[in-house]
């Protein structure tokens, strides 16, 4: 059963309300986003508001809306816990530091301004930082501190240039066809020499020059000098050549040999794999490819020359079709250029083959296509293709400044001033010319994740611009109760329904494109304007809420009428679903559809599948229950009912809690289990369903003040923990923070916050040409997929409902992620001092 469980799974969990939707509406414009709509108390909060009981407001003229879930419990004597409790380990033997961190950086040169011939061949720079691009049509200089390139005028020939060579600071050798000559920086040129064929390689050592022509060896002297070495009687091929201490390192047909400085001496064969296409050193290593693709890099160290070979294979090179590469001055790095990307290899303290870097999509490169590298002496990276250079360089960075570097680009994403929009659109990847921000299905859940990052930050650090934008967003949310209920009310429904999103009648077609559709209902609102509301909510926004909610009432609120004011939103959401069966319910009066919480549809597979069926169930309804829908919403209708008691105080909330787990045993149903396959099966993962239960059981054990249950919850995190740790979401280990001391996999989440691209462009990240992670089953969505994920600075940007180890994800760059995603886990890991504030690190990690 468990081996033809995951394939009807892929059918029957295809979908998800987390994940991204492309969106398909003609946008208005928005340029009123900066006025949020402040439903309010007034902003000195001076005046408790209107006590609401939000389990009275479902009376109808129809009668009872469904049975009291908690009849069931008898007579038994219950004592609820204390409601003001909250729970999470803010005190702790150690904690990550903020920094500094290593991170890689890039500047491009991609326009014709920075560079006037964009297709570069060749690139090289000296020591005092002036780098030398040479182009299909000529040769240009970027001096020091310049910012763009300058063209050289004047020079020797009309052909494209092959090959650079630094002969001193401010001089390159320039290869250009058959010609090679000497320019300075000031554009002299010098010592020009004619070649019988077009020359290939250029070389500087001990005092002389060479050049290779047609795999032939000449030494630039008066004139052209052939220099013929001999191998066991026959002349040898050259390819490429380097010289060190140890003598002169050839790249040759024959395979990688070493001669003395003189070249008059016999040389010695090191490596024999067949042709070596390059080789390249510094004064203690020394590395060379071969291979019929190019797939092979020897690396070579010690004053014995021990040998590394390595080829594209997992915890290997990514890719082979190497083109160019280049050892570091200070022997710290080898690049390789490929066919597709550029990798560095750390060098400095080991050979590290698989903590490499490999730079490709435009976030690191304008071109796939790399046609040369170069180390220069001041730690860069330089990287030549048909369409710019990169820079790559790296620095130290503070997560904190990262952080603060993150909550600025928020402003990019604020839809009516309080909703924290998932996605921004430019006119161009380049532009930071925002086109009309529009609505999302998930418009209540991601702010609601915004709202927490943003409590966080204020809890951790008594900074008001968190508080403000805080307030901003969680006014929006209250919007989204306020603005359905008059329509809910007059169904006969009560007040308590959550909208997906609203949209308001100023902000143009992004309003006026849903007055055709009829899942937006148009309202007349008490402050003046017309909004449409979007029906069909589902458990996903109400985890979001539930979450959102409670922590801006623990962490953002100032005084207890701000408390009443963001509690009685959250009861009334819960109050709504409990008065409804634990069911989300429609206008219509029907279960959403993905609004089930209630124990028909949750606790049926409790004792399995076959008991379920059984029982008379629906096939599906069973299947979903018992691998993952009944798991996840159980945990979600739990986190609500404490949640609400919480925020509310009212008891009935906390019955109901108890009720779900004695009598319809939720507890169980929130058992995980290896047939969980939204977690368990690669095929059927469900990544969104993840940052959902993180969510709720980060809410839950917030509020569970009994041992007994808290012992269990915790088990939960860590049996899903288990399948969730490859991916290395730091969202998890802010769950795990929470409730213990050690935290398992911190050093593995931390470093993903590391990573995570500053640039928030949702490139589109082709990965299909790596060797160097293994494919697994293809994803619920039928796309392919890594076994590993690879750093987070080698994907798309990506929210944590997203799969990241997909081969092939993004887009075009015009849309940028919005950094709530990241804030969220870092400021949670600053709250509860897993990662320790700036500059007061002093413990290693575990």
């Amino acid at each position: 059963m468990k081996r033809l469980l995951p394939i009807f799974l892929i059918a029957l969990f295809v979908s998800c309300g987390g994940e991204e939707v492309i969106q398909t509406d003609t946008l208005g414009d928005t340029s009123q986003d900066s006025d949020f709509i402040d439903t309010s108390p007034n902003q000195d909060i001076d005046e408790p508001g209107e006590d609401v009981d939000v389990l009275d407001d479902a009376t109808s003229d129809e009668g009872d809306l469904d049975v009291d879930i908690t009849d069931d419990l008898g007579d038994e004597e219950v004592f609820p816990p204390d409601h003001t409790l909250t729970f999470g380990i803010t005190e702790r033997s150690f904690c990550a530091p903020d920094g500094p961190w290593i991170v890689d950086t890039v500047k491009q040169f991609r326009t014709l301004e920075q560079i006037a011939d964009l297709d570069v061949r060749a690139v090289a720079s000296d020591s005092d930082g002036n780098v030398w691009a040479g182009t299909s049509t000529g040769l240009y200089l970027k001096k020091g501190d310049q910012e763009n390139f300058v063209n050289i005028e004047g020079l020797p020939g009309e052909e494209a240039i092959s090959a650079l060579q630094i002969v001193q600071k401010g001089s390159v050798r320039v290869a250009r066809g058959q010609q090679t000559f000497v320019v300075n920086a000031e554009g002299a040129v010098s010592q020009n020499y004619v070649a019988e064929a077009e020359i290939s390689k250029l070389l500087s050592c001990r005092g002389s020059e060479f050049i290779v022509v047609d795999e032939q060896l000449w030494r630039l002297g008066d004139t052209l000098e052939p220099i013929d070495i001999e191998y066991e009687e026959a002349t040898l091929a050259i390819n490429d050549l380097v010289c060190t201490d140890s003598g002169m390192f050839l790249a040759t047909s024959d395979g990688l040999l070493l001669i003395g400085g003189d070249l008059n001496s016999q040389p010695s064969l090191l490596w024999n794999p067949g042709n070596v296409a390059f080789v390249a050193a510094n004064s203690s290593i020394i590395a060379a490819v071969a291979g019929e693709d190019n797939d092979q890099v020897a690396i070579y160290y010690g004053i014995d020359f021990q040998q590394i070979v390595v080829t594209p294979k997992p915890n290997e090179l990514p890719t082979g079709g190497i083109t160019s590469i280049s050892v570091s001055p200070d022997g710290a790095w080898l690049a390789l250029g490929h066919q597709i990307g550029a990798t560095r290899i750390p060098l400095k303290h080991e050979i590290n083959v698989a903590a490499k870097d490999h730079f490709f999509s435009q976030r690191w490169l304008p071109d796939n296509a790399v046609n040369d590298v170069f180390e220069a002496a001041d730690g860069t990276l330089w990287v030549a293709t048909p369409a710019g250079l990169s820079a790559l360089k790296t620095v130290e960075r503070h997560l904190s400044d990262k952080a603060e570097y993150m909550f600025g680009e928020m402003d990019a994403h604020w839809r009516l001033g309080g909703f924290a929009t998932a996605t921004a659109r430019y006119t161009d990847p380049w532009s930071d010319e925002r086109l009309p921000l529009y609505d999302d299905d998930n418009d209540g859940q991601w702010t609601q994740e915004a709202v927490g990052a943003l409590c966080y930050a204020y809890a951790t650090t008594g900074d008001e611009r968190y508080y403000e934008a805080a307030r901003k967003a969680i006014t929006n949310m209250i919007l989204l109760v306020n603005v359905p209920a008059k329509d809910f009310e007059d169904a006969g429904l009560g007040r308590g329904f959550v909208t997906r999103s609203v949209v308001r009648d100023d902000e143009g077609e992004v309003f006026t494109s849903k007055a055709e559709r009829s899942n937006w209902h148009l309202v007349d609102f008490e402050d003046g304007h017309q909004y449409y509301w979007k029906d069909d909510t589902s458990t996903d926004e109400i985890t979001g809420h539930l979450f959102g909610f409670s922590l801006y009432y623990d962490l953002c609120a100032k005084d207890d009428a701000e408390r009443e004011w963001v509690g009685e939103a959250l009861g009334a959401i819960a109050g709504y679903i409990m008065r409804h069966g634990m069911k989300v319910v429609d206008l219509d009066g029907e279960m959403t559809s993905d609004g089930e919480m209630n124990p028909e549809n949750l606790s049926i597979a409790v004792d399995g599948l076959e008991a379920c069926f059984d029982r008379g169930h629906p096939f599906e309804t069973c299947i979903s229950a018992f691998a993952g829908g009944g798991f996840l919403n159980s945990v979600e209708a739990l986190a609500l009912m404490l949640a609400a008691y919480h925020v509310t105080g009212n008891v009935d909330f906390w019955l109901q809690y108890d009720a779900l787990i004695k009598v319809h045993r939720y507890d169980q149903v929130a058992t995980f289990h290896e047939s969980i396959f939204t977690w368990t099966e690669p095929m059927t993962v469900n990544h969104c369903d993840h940052e959902l239960g993180n969510l709720a059981f980060n809410t839950l054990l917030r509020y569970e003040a009994d041992p007994v249950r808290r012992a269990h919850w915790i088990d939960q995190v860590l049996a899903s923990w288990e399948y969730e740790k490859p991916t290395r979401n730091p969202l998890k280990t802010l769950t795990l923070a929470m409730i213990l001391d050690e935290i398992p996999g911190l050093e593995n989440g931390v470093k993903t916050l590391v990573d995570y691209p500053e640039d928030l462009r949702k490139w589109e990240v082709d990965a299909s040409h790596r060797m160097d992670y293994r494919r697994g089953s293809k994803d619920r969505k039928d796309k392919p997929q890594f076994t590993t994920v690879p750093p987070h600075d080698e994907i798309v940007v990506l929210r944590w409902d997203n799969n990241p180890y997909r081969v092939v994800n993004g887009r075009t760059g015009a849309e940028r992620e919005t950094p709530s995603f990241w804030l969220l886990p870092y400021w949670g890991l600053r709250y509860y001092n897993a990662i320790c504030p700036p500059l007061s690190w002093t413990q290693d990690l575990p």
